[in-house]
């Protein structure tokens, strides 16, 4: 699935929007535009429409800037649009990208059947030095935060060469 898309039309050449419809069927866009304009006081721009449709999709603003041809300025101008809009609606203050999708998500913009991820994501997380109990408790609660379960936690010493 894929459509025409005058925003990226002017990038790169390239004018097929692969990510949009994607978006489109797991959120609830048409609500979440009209509620994203009460704070703006007018509805979103063709650009910031497509900023936010490809923060929901899971782009950064690294990746918008990378994969799109946006400027270097596109941080900063998604800090000033995309940004401000949703804290006013989420109430919470956006940090980082992953917080767009996260909070609106939260305030039940997802349609219910893409909700609950059930994808694997393998990933490894390893930590130089020791840790004591509290820290490592501390980690596992700021991924609980975004929904991560733990399948596997392991704890290894490494010796050194002449032990």
């Amino acid at each position: 699935m894929s459509r025409f898309c005058p925003v990226l039309a002017r990038r790169k050449g390239r004018k097929i929007c692969n990510e949009c419809p994607q978006v489109e069927e797991q959120w609830q866009t048409d609500r979440l535009l009209i509620d994203l304009a009460k704070y703006k006081g007018k509805p979103l721009s063709k650009t910031e429409k497509c900023l936010l449709f490809l923060l929901l999709y899971g782009l950064s603003s690294k990746d918008i800037e990378e994969r799109f041809g946006y400027k270097k300025k596109s941080k900063s101008y998604i800090s000033r649009t995309i940004y401000e809009y949703v804290e006013l609606l989420t109430q919470k203050n956006i940090g980082d990208w992953a917080h767009v999708r996260l909070y609106l998500e939260q305030k039940n913009y997802r349609r219910q059947y893409f909700n609950q991820s059930t994808e694997k994501i393998e990933f490894k997380l390893e930590f130089k030095g020791e840790m004591d109990r509290g820290s490592i408790e501390k980690i596992m609660t700021q991924l609980k935060k975004f929904n991560v379960s733990l399948l596997r936690f392991e704890t290894v010493e490494i010796k050194g060469k002449n032990e």
